[in-house]
């Protein structure tokens, strides 16, 4: 059971400064991946799904709420968390938002999930799930 909603996640993102919502979308899947390998695939930082959408992993609750100015910042997350989100946050902050695009286009969970999506019918209105599996699996093996 992850210890936090994605929405958590995001307004802490928002707090610490991350203004838009590709990079906070891209900042939740590869902040996922890093609790995931750290706990060797059984603790997620959050439950809420991430999708294949056609700019990469996207939590869509994250997504819907940052494109209705809901995202309000709080500070619920841990100390120790922080101290491992702000890593990541520090870490990826030299790409810019269309480099985060195309760098989780390249990794294997996203490209699955993006083929199962584009083999419904069009419209598509229930996004394919990047499982945490797949994350954790392409993750602990390839690193970032």
């Amino acid at each position: 059971m992850g210890k936090y909603t994605a929405l958590d996640i995001a307004s802490y993102l928002k707090f610490r400064g991350v203004d838009t919502n590709i990079r906070i979308q891209k900042l939740l899947y590869f902040l996922q991946a890093q609790f995931l390998i750290n706990s060797n695939g059984k603790e997620p930082l959050f439950d809420d799904p991430i999708e294949a959408w056609p700019y990469g992993p996207v939590v869509r609750c994250v997504f819907n709420d940052y494109k209705k100015d809901k995202i309000i910042p709080r500070n619920v997350i841990l100390a120790e968390d922080k101290e491992k989100i702000d890593f990541i946050i520090n870490y990826l902050k030299k790409y810019s938002d269309m480099q985060l695009v195309n760098l989780t286009h390249m990794y294997t969970p996203w490209k699955k999930a993006w083929e199962k999506e584009n083999e419904k019918p069009f419209p598509f209105f229930d996004n394919e799930e990047i499982k945490k599996e797949s994350i954790y699996n392409y993750h602990i093996r390839e690193g970032f």
